[in-house]
């Protein structure tokens, strides 16, 4: 159970309690709680991906010639593909 404080009233509630009020909620207030709930989740999974991200040009860095000259190979493949010069 936990106890939660809003404007110095204090109620003890349990998860499916607070599941049941939220279910009691017209949409749109449902929908604003989502939201809150959503974001909060997406900057974790944002967070962690940007980690990832990190670690893996820590562990492999690439220059920017490196990476025109690898555009430059795929785009040349690309049109040899397509029959063009």
């Amino acid at each position: 159970m936990s106890l939660v404080t809003l404007d110095k009233v204090k109620v003890e509630l349990t998860a499916d309690q607070l599941v049941a009020a939220f279910k009691q909620l017209p949409s749109e207030d449902q929908a604003k709680v989502w939201q809150a709930i959503d974001q909060r989740q997406w900057q974790t999974e944002f967070r962690t991906l940007l980690e990832r991200i990190h670690a893996r040009v820590a562990a492999d860095p690439i220059t920017e010639e490196e990476i025109d000259a690898e555009v430059r190979a795929v785009r040349e493949a690309r049109r040899a593909a397509q029959g063009r010069p």
